[in-house]
């Protein structure tokens, strides 16, 4: 008896407090846009360089945040949803170059990156990616790299240091994959990778790169002007920080961080972000942060300690051993009983 009412104490406090949160942080934006292919229908957000400012890139990049984000917010700053165990939450961003030519990127919802794109009815797949029939169809081409800028990097040769970004590169990337066919090098198909996960997921990731590209932008004049820069050292550090920083804003105290992020601001220059005010901020030296990766630990209502789904784990282990374990009692009761009657 006291077995059952500790379980029904449990599942009481579980459902009315555990249970809210866990399902309100793992939930996710409903797919209602474009298609692919014959695929099921997923969000998709669309951007097109002709007749660019810095308003619509602004506008395309605020749509992309909304639409990866999973609606819940950790001190003011949009959270990505969790990882599903069921199947990979998608995105997809259809790209147009001056010639109106099209790809269509496919994003991991859960950290805005590039697994796959589409052009001219074919699908083209990082060595990493899952299988999606569904999706790719039956006949997609495999590439022989990941997504990692290691393995990018490695492919196209160059370093993302040297590689110019803009709207105009972030064209010519457009038109390069929209083109490309599987007899070619793979090399030109890593290069405009990385100009397109700088321009698209790292943008979407931090306002101070979308600073970088919109301050490139020059709009005020008839025509518009679109100028080029490389990322330097100070958005390589955004880019190679952005988990840590995710991490320090959702396992801070009150906002503050519990042990600062270093960021290098130029060869000469670090700071360091303390605070999750500091973190979101737009200026100069700092970074913007606009969608931080959900974490494991999310912070946990009852005890306001950074355990929330791990805790949701043990539970429900805990009730199942419970359970169990007043069978095996149950059953050996019966036994005793049923030997005492014979």
């Amino acid at each position: 008896m006291k077995m059952w009412f500790v379980l029904a104490i449990t599942c009481v406090w579980w459902a009315a407090i555990v249970g809210p949160a866990v399902w309100g942080c793992s939930s996710s934006l409903s797919v209602t846009g474009g298609g692919y292919n014959n695929a099921p229908s997923y969000n998709t957000v669309e951007f097109s360089v002709i007749g660019c400012n810095k308003r619509t890139y602004r506008a395309f990049l605020e749509s992309l945040r909304t639409r990866s984000s999973n609606g819940t917010r950790v001190h003011d700053i949009l959270l990505l949803p969790a990882q599903s165990g069921f199947r990979q939450d998608l995105l997809l961003v259809k790209l147009f170059d001056w010639k109106d030519d099209s790809i269509t990127l496919v994003l991991n919802r859960t950290n805005v990156y590039v697994i796959a794109y589409q052009a001219k009815n074919r699908s083209y797949l990082l060595a990493d990616t899952p299988n999606n029939t569904e999706l790719y169809g039956n006949n997609p081409h495999r590439f022989s790299f990941t997504g990692s800028y290691i393995e990018l990097q490695r492919v196209a040769g160059e370093n993302r240091e040297k590689i110019d970004l803009g709207i105009n590169e972030l064209a010519q990337a457009v038109d390069t994959l929209h083109y490309w066919s599987p007899t070619q090098s793979e090399k030109v198909v890593a290069r405009s990778l990385i100009v397109l996960i700088q321009s698209v997921s790292e943008t979407a990731r931090f306002r101070r790169i979308e600073e970088r590209v919109t301050n490139n932008i020059i709009d005020d004049r008839t025509p518009i002007l679109y100028e080029n820069f490389r990322p330097g050292v100070g958005v390589i550090s955004l880019e190679t920080n952005w988990e840590t920083l995710s991490t320090a804003v959702q396992l801070s105290s009150k906002g503050v961080f519990l042990q600062e992020v270093k960021l290098q601001v130029n060869k000469t220059t670090t700071i360091e972000i303390k605070n999750a005010a500091t973190a979101r901020t737009v200026y100069v030296g700092y970074c913007g942060l606009a969608l931080p990766i959900f974490l494991l630990f999310k912070e946990c209502p009852c005890v306001r300690a950074s355990i929330c789904l791990k805790c949701h784990c043990v539970l429900v282990f805990l009730i199942v051993s419970v359970v169990c374990l007043e069978l095996v009692l149950s059953l050996y009761k019966f036994s005793m009983i049923n030997k005492i009657v014979l």
